[in-house]
């Protein structure tokens, strides 16, 4: 699943909207399995088994290095899918506002939950008038988890916010099912809210899930954020974390503490523990 970006797509047709996001999730997808035909680019927010691991964190440059080049190499290519996609789509929508990303992660992590070590992702955002749409890419390790998104948001003049959207994760590999869920989002200050209802295909086995996040800007760059899952899927977990931009590149610490029932972390028995994890991020968006 996705980690968490600033997602408005703007258009006047609600009609329209729909096969706007339709078709930028397909072209995507298309890319991705070109993608895997052409350089077998290896695999780039499961979520609810992950396997066993140990906490570590890597400082030797030397060590990263090799990591790091592999991951550009994917996310080069991720990249040009996501540009060869949005070409086409927003080339008549000269007016609308379009933004691209691209980042990589020591570990990456979504709602609490491991997904893979050294992991490089991409992404694009497309609103106008208080509508959105977008698309966002990760190494999962077997495949590409590929998620696409829409909706609509507003913001009054005493600084409230609120949004309503659909968010559907899919995958390329087997690292995980279907993920599809509707989502509300709720701000004012330094505050959000955020509550999520959706269903997972699980490989035959569908289940019923929600999830409510609550964060905190605390500024200065730090933030807090708690999320909790409920219905048939279970555990919750803090993030405490900071960022900062310089010359126009972001980077960010974050430490992210989660519920047995979340982790990926064992003890010396094999059976899960609270699990502790420090993530180191980069990411440039244009």
């Amino acid at each position: 699943m996705l980690l968490s970006g600033a997602w408005q797509f703007r258009y006047s047709n609600n009609a329209l909207i729909c096969g706007v996001c339709l078709l930028a999730i397909s072209k995507i997808e298309a890319q991705t399995q070109q993608i895997q035909a052409i350089g077998n680019v290896g695999s780039i927010f499961a979520k609810t088994n992950a396997g066993s691991r140990s906490l570590s964190t890597r400082s030797d440059l030397g060590i990263l290095k090799p990591i790091l080049e592999e991951d550009m190499k994917k996310l080069s290519y991720v990249a040009a899918s996501i540009v060869l996609a949005s070409s086409g789509l927003f080339a008549t929508a000269a007016s609308a506002e379009v933004s691209y990303n691209v980042g990589w992660a020591s570990e990456y992590h979504y709602r609490g939950i491991f997904q893979k070590n050294s992991s490089a992702s991409a992404g694009i955002d497309y609103e106008e008038s208080g509508f959105y749409a977008g698309a966002w890419t990760a190494d999962v390790g077997d495949g590409l988890e590929v998620d696409g998104y829409f909706g609509y948001g507003i913001e009054t003049d005493a600084g409230f916010t609120a949004s309503v959207g659909f968010t559907g994760y899919y995958y390329t590999g087997e690292f995980d099912d279907t993920y599809e869920e509707i989502n509300l989002n709720f701000g004012y200050s330094i505050f959000t809210l955020g509550y999520s209802i959706g269903e997972w295909d699980g490989f035959g086995a569908s289940a019923d899930y929600d999830f409510l996040e609550l964060g905190v800007d605390f500024g200065s760059g730090f933030y807090g954020i708690y999320g909790s899952f409920g219905d048939e899927f279970d555990g919750d977990y803090f993030e405490l974390g900071w960022g900062t931009t310089i010359s126009e590149i972001d980077f960010g610490i974050a430490g992210i503490f989660a519920s047995d029932e979340l982790s990926d972390q064992t003890s010396s028995t094999g059976t899960p523990t609270e699990s502790e994890s420090i993530v180191f991020s980069i990411s440039k968006s244009f």
